[in-house]
């Protein structure tokens, strides 16, 4: 009987480490996370190192660049919906399909176009610290988006 108690508690104790393995190995497995979360959130953080004006300045670029990001991912993602269900018809209608492809890239040029804007208009209005704060930026790779 004994040996049988000694014998379950070692596959107890093998299974337990076995699982806890599995649960140390996916989190190691996984990706880093950005350090300060979104990049428009990153800026604002890594901001706070700058002049008051600079931080005025880059908060009300973020804020416009947002607002136009929420706005134009709405009208992407209605897109690439209307795409996915183009591409799931037969027959396929490449006519229609190209048609909705061009306007994803529109709304994508849209959204780009609004960024340079923002760039190029905050530019004349930060300090010459400032400018080199965002030229640093633009040098650094983009964060691993989260899991």
């Amino acid at each position: 009987m004994r040996q049988w108690i000694k014998i379950g508690l070692l596959v107890s104790v093998a299974g337990n480490l076995f699982l806890g393995g599995l649960l140390v190995g996916s989190e190691l497995r996984r990706p880093p996370k950005p350090p300060f979360g979104p990049p428009e959130m990153m800026i604002e953080q890594l901001a706070t190192r700058l002049s008051a004006a600079d931080q005025a300045v880059l908060n009300g670029v973020m804020a416009e660049v947002r607002e136009r990001f929420r706005t134009s991912r709405a009208t992407i993602e209605r897109a690439k919906a209307a795409t996915a269900d183009i591409l799931a018809q037969e027959p396929l209608d490449l006519a229609r399909l190209r048609q909705s492809v061009i306007e994803i890239d529109a709304q994508m040029q849209t959204v780009g176009k609004g960024i340079t804007d923002s760039l190029v208009g905050s530019a004349e209005k930060l300090s010459p610290e400032g400018r080199a704060f965002v030229a640093d930026l633009l040098r650094r790779p983009p964060p691993l988006p989260p899991r």
